[in-house]
């Protein structure tokens, strides 16, 4: 078993990371909050500490805080607005970026007096795309992936009921109540008690954004006055399909997922997409995607083309999604540190990623990803002391056995290749 790195250790920060990163004013955004602005190293930082603590709330936490970077939504509308019917694929980038796919969010406000039977509403809808991050850490498309495996895999919660036209106003996020998670606060500080005033009441103390997006916002609201209109009469930074299409925030968009919006050259390109995961592996998660009902058994029972489309939507970003999962789950587990944060995490210790199958397909995806994935997660690997201290919300082995406060410790897992991930963990 590998030595817990002791204080004087070179690989380990004894400058503790801020999580809360710095506030700023941004002149030309008239709004009535400040702004968070986080670095890459308090990014890194806070989403290992969620993804590592993987409880329901911390993984809610991890996409409410990426979403809040990544797209323009207040607190009320991430907290309301964004249903699992709202929730969608789309075989293209936004307007000037070559993505292959984004994800489509069409926001609404969710009236839970309404009547359950309703269907979505695409005229009272607000839509959005995100890309796929550069980032594995920071990519809102992981984090939406491990929180529907947690909640349909780990929890066994019941998948969504496609007869039942309720399942589209299922809200993303829990609301009444909110989730909490006590031992959040110890490492995420002042953002924990944000997200959860923001889940809970849609109360949102400052806007969000990181230093690498803060010079594309500014440029955006400096050259934009459709966006400065937008900003100062909404007091909200939502971008609008309008926006995209004249190409006011393509720079944004492209900061948002990671890349240098600085650089005239820049081109969207996630090469890790690129590798393929074994099908029999990616049909074991979400499986119910793969038997949705027929669209004439739909029109027969009275349901209009608009709910159909809303179910197509939502399968195939399940299917993009597990997708992503595998491949990204592939990268971590393939490098030490990430794969000693996964260990004991529900997620991880689940059958799939246990799997051979699973372990032996890790070694393909290499030669797609080594110099932007691999290389990227390596040189900023976090060395943040209490990141040690992080215990998984249910903490086992893979053979079951429960680990302790102690044995679950980032720094006592051992690090040997592959057959440490599907053998019992010696001395445990």
């Amino acid at each position: 078993m590998t030595k817990p790195p002791t204080q004087s250790s070179s690989n380990v920060d004894t400058q503790t990371t801020n999580p809360c990163g710095k506030k700023i004013v941004i002149v030309n955004a008239k709004m009535n909050i400040k702004w968070r602005v986080f670095s890459r190293k308090s990014e890194t930082y806070t989403n290992c500490v969620l993804m590592r603590r993987s409880s329901y709330c911390s993984l809610e936490m991890r996409v409410w805080r990426l979403l809040s970077l990544g797209t323009w939504f207040d607190a009320n509308t991430l907290r309301s607005g964004i249903t699992l019917g709202s929730l969608g694929i789309q075989s293209r980038g936004p307007p000037s970026i070559p993505a292959s796919h984004s994800l489509v969010i069409r926001a609404r406000k969710f009236d839970s007096a309404a009547s359950k039977s309703k269907g979505t509403d695409l005229n009272s809808q607000s839509k959005t795309v995100l890309l796929r991050h550069k980032d594995i850490l920071q990519c809102p498309w992981n984090a939406l992936a491990m929180l529907l495996f947690y909640k349909w895999h780990v929890l066994k919660e019941p998948p969504p009921n496609f007869e039942d036209p309720a399942w589209a106003n299922q809200p993303l996020f829990h609301i009444d109540p909110a989730l909490h998670d006590g031992e959040l606060e110890q490492f995420c500080g002042d953002i924990y008690s944000e997200f959860v005033e923001g889940a809970s009441h849609g109360v949102q103390r400052f806007k969000y954004t990181t230093e690498s997006a803060l010079n594309a916002i500014t440029d955006a609201l400096t050259t934009s006055k459709l966006l400065r209109h937008a900003v100062s009469t909404a007091q909200n930074m939502y971008v609008t399909q309008r926006s995209l299409q004249n190409g006011h925030c393509a720079d944004v968009q492209l900061a948002n997922a990671g890349f240098r919006s600085d650089i005239r050259a820049t081109t969207y390109n996630v090469p890790r997409q690129k590798h393929s995961v074994p099908q029999h592996i990616e049909e074991q998660i979400f499986p119910f995607v793969d038997t949705m009902p027929r669209r004439d058994d739909m029109v027969d029972q009275g349901r209009s083309p608009e709910q159909w489309d809303t179910i197509v939507r939502f399968c195939n970003l399940l299917k993009m999604l597990r997708t992503v999962l595998l491949q990204d789950m592939a990268i971590l587990c393939d490098i030490p540190f990430y794969r000693r944060m996964l260990h004991g995490t529900a997620v991880f210790s689940s059958d799939i990623f246990q799997s051979i199958q699973f372990v032996q397909s890790t070694d393909a995806i290499r030669k797609h990803s080594w110099n932007s994935d691999f290389l990227p997660l390596v040189e900023n690997t976090p060395s943040d002391s209490r990141l040690a201290r992080v215990v998984p919300c249910a903490a086992f082995t893979s053979s079951g056995k429960k680990l302790t406060e102690a044995d679950a410790t980032i720094s006592q897992v051992p690090i040997a290749v592959t057959p440490a991930l599907i053998e019992p963990v010696g001395g445990l």
